[in-house]
């Protein structure tokens, strides 16, 4: 699976099998150099919510599971994070500056 699979999944509450939404972004934290969180369409009328990725149990086929809709979090938990919804083709360094290639 590549990075930009994973915006537009849906999410599913494996307790309850119920639709929680879709991804719409990846929350990547520069300082830490990882992805920490997905975060989630809040619908017409509402804003988006924060999914930890340490938080999603399995990411199969067209879906992406999490053991309950209580482990969405609020953005200010990820001050030093920024949400990248297009990956592919972002080019990828060591801490160095060596350049390593591009995400695919």
């Amino acid at each position: 699976m590549q990075a930009d699979d994973i915006v537009k999944l849906k999410i599913m509450d494996v307790t309850s099998g119920s639709t929680l939404g879709a991804v719409t972004a990846l929350l990547v934290d520069g300082d830490k150099r990882q992805v920490v969180a997905v975060e989630v369409d809040g619908g017409l009328l509402s804003s988006p919510e924060y999914l930890p990725f340490g938080s999603i149990t399995s990411i199969e086929n067209d879906v992406l599971t999490v053991a309950s809709s209580a482990v969405f979090i609020e953005r200010a938990e990820f001050k030093s994070a920024r949400l990248m919804n297009n990956l592919s083709g972002r080019k990828v360094f060591t801490v160095d500056g060596k350049d390593l290639g591009a995400v695919h």
